[in-house]
């Protein structure tokens, strides 16, 4: 049988971990900017809710080994919609998916 080439960034228990920091990440900053059509979020709260977004993954990342930590060196500075595996909501730039399958090749 062939082996697949692919490398795995995590290990089961990190995939895990990953999980439920990004679902609490996601509770924490959808409560944080639950809008209706007459309201609007204004820059400073959009920054806040930004900065604490990047916060929390920079606060992940940091936990992990040296050699996934270095595959997520584009993670930098509190723009977290500018990273690797990362995308944001269209209308209030919030995190909106984290997706890192595949990154360990």
């Amino acid at each position: 049988m062939k082996k697949s080439p692919m490398l795995f960034l995590f290990s089961t228990f990190q995939f895990i971990k990953l999980l439920t920091i990004c679902f609490g990440a996601f509770i924490i900053a959808s409560s944080t900017h639950v809008v209706d059509s007459s309201m609007t979020i204004s820059s400073s709260s959009t920054m806040s809710i930004r900065i604490r977004e990047a916060s929390s993954l920079l606060k992940w990342k940091s936990n992990l080994e040296i050699e996934s930590q270095t595959l997520l060196s584009s993670w930098t500075g509190n723009n977290s919609c500018n990273w690797l595996g990362i995308t944001c909501d269209e209308d209030y730039k919030f995190v909106s998916n984290i997706n890192l399958t595949n990154m360990g090749y």
